[in-house]
């Protein structure tokens, strides 16, 4: 069975009259070695392809031991229940709670307790969206509406106290329909509480959730031809973000990084050879003719410089979703000495002149594969999520820019053996898995439209 793509990893359509789908929250590479990147460029406006920063930056956005922008993102969350830690109880079995039936097709959100579901109708380019509450058990219907997407691909995301669809903000506690400052055609990133729109003319717009009627600034901030507008993605790539509890700024062209709440702007001054990743710390440009990398810090001020002298090795630091950005201390550690000892978890490369694969590896341990096919080429971006005693690891394809506590399972996995943990009646990489909290994961089969929560441990 060919895998089923979750909710915000939707296949693109050549058909005029296929029904509308989600956008992808995130997409991006999976590990890297320290080579230089080269320099990246704005997507290119016809095809709407992913942007290019994230994957040739890759090498410098890797996991962080410390405590990172996801962490930060969810300690922030209203209501206090994202999963910040996974329970090792999953090891020792599963039971299911309870079922819900849901039309084929539909896609699945949810944040703290909510469940949220947009279902297809009968109707074209009309979805059902429904909000359930799951806190007592049994998912209780809060509210259902129908709403009108008149595009091929619309946002479906949390934000704030709203349900994005399309070009429509849905109250999450009411289901009341609001229209959204942008259209449904439009592509508005999310960062915590912020939404962000660029578009090709050059100007950049954001939103506050608290007050989503009045945009906190506009302004032009690059050429046109610069611009990273139209992303296919719903949350940036951690390498365009660098936040801390004061700031929030985020790269929207080659050289350039605006904030989301006043509109400075950071002008990094690059030359064409350069590429920009930002760290947990700060910033790092990267000069891909020569190699050398320039530390910066959060206001791109050059704190330290040096060439990349490190080998090529097959072995790279794996994403971590707590920590998605390394440490100044880490990419030199990383780029200069090869040194990869700062690493949770690893990614290994097998490469040869026909095939290539992928390898995650925690504590030394080769992870099983699911039933997806790991290549060398995700369609989404992975990050791993580790158990505090080191003996349960989960891959997520959720970006950790996201606001929203609920995230999206790819594989589970005991850390001593390597070996794949199923779900009774539904499989890694054929079915969709969420982790509302860490003592609940709700399962779907999108072709059948059934859904199912399990808990840990034997019933």
């Amino acid at each position: 069975m060919s895998p089923v793509p979750p909710p915000h990893q939707s296949e693109s359509s050549t058909d005029p009259y296929a029904a509308p789908q989600p956008t992808p929250q995130s997409q991006g590479a999976v590990g890297y070695s320290p080579e230089p990147p080269a320099p990246a460029g704005p997507p290119a406006k016809k095809n709407r392809m992913p942007l290019i920063i994230g994957a040739v930056l890759g090498v410098i956005v890797l996991v962080a031991a410390g405590v990172g922008i996801g962490a930060l993102l969810r300690s922030r969350n209203s209501d206090g229940t994202a999963p910040s830690a996974v329970s090792a109880d999953w090891a020792e079995g599963s039971h299911q709670t309870w079922s819900l039936d849901l039309e084929t097709g539909s896609y699945v959100r949810g944040s703290g307790s909510q469940l949220a579901v947009a279902s297809p109708t009968d109707s074209p380019g009309v979805w059902s969206v429904a909000a359930y509450a799951t806190a007592d058990g049994a998912p209780q219907e809060q509210w259902s509406v129908e709403v009108e997407v008149d595009t091929d691909e619309f946002r479906f995301e949390y934000w704030g106290a709203y349900l994005v669809v399309g070009g429509t903000l849905l109250k999450t506690s009411d289901g009341g329909a609001y229209t959204a400052p942008w259209e449904s055609h439009d592509a508005p990133e999310f960062l915590d509480d912020y939404a962000m729109l660029c578009t090709y003319d050059g100007t950049c717009t954001s939103w506050a959730a608290d007050d989503p009627g009045t945009a906190l600034w506009e302004k032009q901030i690059d050429e046109p031809e610069n611009i990273f507008a139209d992303q296919p993605a719903a949350y940036p790539d951690p390498s365009r973000v660098y936040q801390d509890d004061q700031v929030a700024y985020v790269s929207v062209s080659p050289s350039k990084a605006v904030e989301l709440d006043t509109g400075d702007v950071i002008d990094f001054d690059l030359g064409e050879t350069y590429g920009l990743g930002a760290l947990a710390d700060g910033w790092v440009k990267v000069d891909h003719d020569t190699g050398r990398y320039t530390l910066l810090s959060p206001t791109g001020t050059e704190r330290d410089s040096f060439e990349a002298t490190a080998d090529e090795n097959p072995l790279g630091a794996a994403r971590l979703f707590d920590a998605p950005n390394a440490t100044a201390e880490q990419i030199t550690k990383l780029a200069r000495d090869g040194d990869l000892s700062w690493a949770r978890a690893q990614v290994r490369t097998d490469e040869d002149a026909e095939t290539c694969t992928v390898a995650f590896l925690v504590g030394g341990t080769e992870l099983d594969t699911t039933q997806e096919d790991w290549g060398c080429s995700f369609d989404y971006t992975p990050y791993l999520l580790i158990s505090d005693d080191e003996s349960l690891v989960m891959l997520t394809d959720s970006s950790p820019m996201q606001a929203a506590s609920t995230i999206s399972l790819r594989g589970m996995w005991t850390i001593a053996d390597g070996q794949l943990i199923s779900l009774d009646g539904y499989d890694f990489g054929a079915d969709q898995f969420y982790l509302f909290n860490s003592e609940l994961i709700v399962a779907y089969a999108p072709d059948s439209g059934e859904l199912a929560a399990y808990a840990p441990g034997a019933e």
